[in-house]
């Protein structure tokens, strides 16, 4: 057998009797490459004769044996082929590796290990912490009682990772701008803040010298890029979202407004005050009646409409004063004949108008060639004298018109009576 394995075994008997036998060993169950003991079975192949001595029992008798695989003593041979790179301030720490019998001790022969790298010579491990940046370029020796064997090797050393967070608070056109800073952050490296309409951490502008009106209203982000330093490598930080928000504008009313009753709001014009932000104002509801007249002002809301909207919010329902005025009542005509005769009377009475007033009738002595006297209440007029008569009615105004008058002229014929 290719193990060497005996070709027969000895069998005692339950009554002392031995013999020599034949045994079949499953050398498949072997594993070449363990160095551990293993246990391999074998069946018993009895010939006739044996047949003849022995009789197997139930379960069947099997034969096993242990083996161990042995080597001859062999010089290391180093199988590490590269080793990664480490980081300043980050724990290194990875395994040296040989082929050969153990035990291996290794050593640096030549060069030297990183700055705060050590090599363990029992394990082969090389563990510390970097505190430069370069490239270390060594050779390491791992010996064992038979000889030994040597291997170049390297490990790169590189500046950490900066890393920072960008923190910016929105702020509202015309006033401060806020200042962005950094949390979270690692790292010295030299810091600067650069604001895009895209939310993209390359192809900023620069923040700096932003003025209260830098940045129209709308949405922008802020990144950062964190220069290099002695022992930290540069980066930039993802983008924060920040707001430009419209401002309220701040203005002076529009004062001295005036309206005659039974006018809407529409007929009351507005104008924006010298000074103010430019922009227009208007009604809320132009169609809104101003109602009577009033010696008191009334309030009525209007809106604010800044020229800029893209920086300034519209402003509503600010209240403004009115003044409404009584109204000019129409034309008042007085109706009744042209003339009348002596000793008769005649009664006039008006059209026209407006309102609730009363009307009322005197003579105009002043612009009269004959005399008559006229009841105020009713009109009817009565002739005194031959001669023209002037008639003034005056219809009184109300809360809500003012007084009309009309004057009319009457003619009295001298020679017929007729006034």
């Amino acid at each position: 057998a290719e193990l060497g394995l005996p070709e027969n075994v000895c069998i005692n008997g339950v009554d002392g009797a031995w013999r020599w036998i034949e045994a079949a060993w499953n050398e498949s169950s072997y594993n070449a490459q363990s160095p551990d003991w293993q246990t391999i079975t074998g069946t018993l192949v009895l010939d006739e004769d044996d047949d003849s001595i022995f009789q197997q029992p139930e379960p069947a008798v099997t034969a096993a044996i242990r083996v161990k695989l042995t080597v001859p003593d062999s010089p290391p041979t180093v199988t590490t082929e590269t080793l990664p790179g480490g980081t300043i301030g980050v724990a290194y720490s990875q395994r040296l590796f040989a082929n050969g019998t153990e035990p291996i001790t290794w050593h640096v022969t030549a060069g030297e290990l990183p700055n705060g790298l050590n090599l363990n010579e029992a394990t082969g491990e090389i563990s510390g912490t970097p505190t430069a940046v370069g490239t270390a370029t060594f050779t390491v020796k791992a010996k064992n009682s038979v000889g030994s064997n040597t291997k170049e090797l390297s490990i790169t050393i590189a500046k950490p990772q900066q890393y920072g967070k960008v923190s910016m608070d929105d702020y509202v056109y015309g006033e401060t701008p806020s200042t962005p800073s950094l949390t979270d952050r690692t790292g010295n490296g030299s810091v600067t803040y650069y604001y895009t309409t895209t939310n993209s951490n390359s192809g900023g502008t620069k923040w700096e010298n932003i003025q209260a009106d830098t940045l129209n209203a709308g949405t922008y982000y802020m990144y950062a890029e964190l220069g290099e330093a002695e022992n930290y490598d540069s980066f930039t930080t993802a983008c924060e979202k920040f707001r430009v928000l419209r401002a309220m504008p701040t203005c002076t009313k529009p004062t001295g407004l005036t309206a005659i009753y039974g006018q809407t709001l529409a007929d009351v014009k507005l104008s924006n005050p010298e000074g103010n932000l430019d922009g227009t104002w208007s009604w809320m509801n132009s169609s809104e009646s101003v109602g009577n007249a009033s010696t008191a002002a009334k309030k009525f809301k209007a809106k604010f409409t800044p020229a800029d909207t893209t920086n300034y919010n519209m402003v509503e329902n600010i209240e403004l004063e009115v003044l409404v005025n009584k109204a000019d009542q129409a034309a008042l005509t007085i109706q009744g004949a042209d003339s009348v005769v002596y000793g008769q009377a005649l009664t006039l009475t008006t059209t026209g108008g407006s309102g609730m007033g009363a009307v009322t009738y005197r003579i105009d002595t002043a612009h009269s060639t004959g005399e008559a006297t006229i009841d105020p209440n009713t009109g009817v007029l009565t002739p005194v004298k031959v001669g023209s008569v002037s008639v003034i009615a005056t219809k009184a105004g109300d809360n809500d018109y003012m007084v009309a008058a009309e004057l009319a002229a009457m003619f009295q014929d001298k020679q017929g009576g007729v006034f």
